[in-house]
């Protein structure tokens, strides 16, 4: 039994954290319906009463979300329009309608793409509203991919599974990369191909421990048993189903518990075959822990609504019933399953039940009641060969698509690597530049600091010599003043000496 992610609910409803709470009522709900505009508004509280009627209201589910559609398309709100094909198709796919599910996850996707059309029109920036869109894109390929799973179409599975890994990839989202990682890997298995799925099964749960996501990690648990399963390592197997089971009663996770229950009843039927095989005693002490939890995991099973799942764990009841040798609890579970099994098309479980019933009749000595079921287990089984064949060619495609991915990987770091190291030998030349300017100026400034002293120093000198000229001028100045200052005090003795002209002219004119 494969354990597949409900990829898309964590995704288009964690927007409105509020009206998707567990806590919140359906009748709350409906108030607010009354009171709400024709508005956006309107369109979350539909969906999400839509939601909560989604597990065992099918009708009455498909129609909220229906309403909440029209509303979306009448007021062009082109994102609630998406979200609620992505519902319809979840209510549709849980209920066993596949096609019409696969209808709703195309247009869902088609609506994703026309609001990134629109968006890249106007700008190719990758804001906040452009990374949403691309990851409701990646969740609808991945949608779509996981409902060609369900009907056994294992080349567009695959296919999808790649496109929705590469706008993971595009946009960085680590826990969408690890979710894509989960859905190849759930291929891989299903080629039996155990080893690469392990190897991607502990890559991606690495992912969800760094993130805490406590449900991925109990999803991908079990998925890891079942790939222990695939090796006949059934000890390893328990020890992880038992860890998921743990995580799920823990939180409370029904979708947990109802595969958890199973996988874990699966084991201790497994374990009771190898004793009674073995003729060792304790087996029917296995098929009795058996039953009590595959008993557990049908009735979680129906309560959620998940009639894949009612198909699988009856059709396991009649086994383990048969390996007790109770014939007639068999007979009743296995019925059961035929003709649910039936009613969904899966074609598949119903070669595995007619098998087990026309063993069952042969034990019962019912030989024409065994013909018959044997031979619609033959017609059945022809009517996969072609399945197994495409089952073939797509190993060699995704063989091919991981190698090119792989080259695609290496080449992208390579040409990171080829930066880098551009990028270092670049930083290289501008640090040796950035040295050399360094002391291109730290000469400069050697010379610009010894020009400064020698000039400071002519300064000195200069001013030096200026002041002993001033020195000197002063001195010759005072020797000069005091040169003068004698002479004219001879000549004023001179003066107080000699008799003036007019004394001598007179004697002069007295003489005549």
């Amino acid at each position: 039994m494969k354990r597949l992610k409900l990829y898309l609910f964590p995704l288009l409803f964690g927007w409105a954290g509020n009206c998707y709470s567990q806590s919140l009522k359906i009748d709350s709900l409906k108030i607010l319906i009354k009171k709400d505009k024709e508005d956006s508004s309107k369109v979350n509280h539909l969906n999400a009463i839509s939601f909560l009627y989604k597990a065992n209201h099918y009708d009455t589910s498909v129609y909220f979300c229906s309403t909440a559609l029209k509303l979306a398309q009448t007021i062009n709100w082109q994102t609630g329009v998406g979200k609620s094909y992505a519902l319809l198709a979840q209510i549709h796919n849980e209920n066993g309608n596949y096609v019409k599910a696969l209808q709703f996850y195309n247009k869902s996707l088609e609506t994703w793409e026309f609001i990134e059309k629109q968006m890249y029109e106007k700008g190719s920036d990758l804001n906040a509203q452009k990374y949403f869109v691309l990851q409701n894109q990646a969740a609808s390929l991945a949608s779509i991919g996981m409902n060609y799973l369900h009907q056994g179409d294992y080349n567009k599975a695959i296919g999808n599974y790649i496109k929705a890994l590469k706008i993971s990839e595009k946009i960085g989202d680590k826990k969408r990369i690890a979710d894509d990682l989960v859905l190849i890997a759930i291929i891989s298995s299903d080629y039996g191909d155990y080893s690469r799925a392990l190897k991607e099964y502990f890559e991606a749960l690495k992912v969800y421990e760094a993130l805490g996501d406590q449900k991925s990690i109990e999803m991908i648990m079990g998925n890891i048993g079942n790939a222990y399963v695939g090796q006949k390592n059934l000890e390893k197997a328990m020890v992880f189903y038992l860890k998921a089971l743990k995580i799920s009663e823990d939180l409370g996770d029904k979708d947990g518990m109802k595969y958890d229950y199973g996988y874990v009843a699966g084991i201790y039927l497994e374990q009771g075959n190898l004793l009674l095989i073995s003729h060792k005693k304790g087996s029917d002490s296995l098929f009795s822990k058996s039953k009590k939890y595959f008993l557990k995991a049908l009735k979680i099973s129906e309560e959620t609504g998940d009639k894949r799942l009612v198909v699988s764990w009856l059709k396991s009841l009649g086994n383990l019933s048969m390996s007790a040798k109770n014939y007639t609890e068999a007979e009743v579970y296995l019925n059961k399953a035929l003709t649910l099994s039936e009613e969904l098309k899966l074609i598949g479980e119903r070669m595995q039940i007619e098998s087990v019933l026309s063993a069952l009749f042969e034990a019962k000595k019912k030989y024409a009641e065994s013909l018959k079921h044997y031979k619609n287990y033959t017609a059945l089984k022809d009517s996969l060969f072609n399945e197994e064949k495409n089952k073939e060619l797509t190993r060699h495609e995704m063989n091919y698509e991981f190698e090119k991915k792989e080259a695609g990987l290496k080449a992208i770091q390579d040409k990171k690597d080829a930066v880098t190291i551009a990028e270092s030998r670049k930083q290289k030349i501008v640090l040796i530049l950035v040295c050399c300017m360094l002391f291109l100026v730290f000469i400069f400034a050697g010379f610009i600091f010894r020009s400064l002293r020698i000039t400071k120093k002519q300064k000195s000198l200069i001013e030096l010599k200026n002041k002993e000229t001033e020195e000197q001028k002063r001195i010759i100045e005072e020797k000069n003043k005091d040169v003068m200052d004698s002479i004219h005090y001879a000549k004023r003795i001179q003066n107080a000496l000699l008799p003036t002209e007019k004394y001598i002219e007179k004697h002069l004119k007295k003489i005549s």
